[in-house]
């Protein structure tokens, strides 16, 4: 039996991506998911440093990094936000730019959430269910 999905998990996550995807592989959805914690652990601290020491394209590089690897797993929120934290740095808006980082670790926390929420509740083999 399935739990019942968290209000807000499309929001964050692309569920029929993950579906499609990792269909009939939970043990990959698992690892990806493991890779993408390690990714948040070192990213954040990354790019927290590279704003403090103003290098604006280490932290373009890391958040275009990071977007990338939310795409891959249908992180919503966290690839939208990856894309605004580029685009802030493109226009040399710093105001916006300090707001994204800030936002950024709380985001990535609950899409991390709601993956370990989908790989326990969900059969990745479902088509949509």
């Amino acid at each position: 039996m399935q739990a019942k999905q968290p209000e807000h998990a499309k929001a964050f996550l692309d569920l029929d991506n993950l579906r499609d995807r990792f269909s009939g592989k939970p043990r990959l959805l698992s690892v990806v998911k493991q890779e993408f914690v390690a990714l948040r652990q070192s990213v954040i601290p990354e790019m927290q440093s590279a704003y403090e020491e103003q290098n604006m394209q280490a932290l373009k590089d890391l958040a275009h990094t990071l977007k990338g690897n939310a795409a891959l797993i249908g992180a919503l929120r966290v690839n939208e936000l990856s894309g605004q934290i580029e685009t802030a740095i493109v226009d040399e808006n710093r105001g916006d730019l300090k707001k994204y980082l800030e936002q950024l670790p709380s985001i990535m926390r609950q899409t991390i959430d709601y993956l370990e929420w989908f790989l326990e509740n969900c059969d990745p083999g479902l088509e949509g269910k």
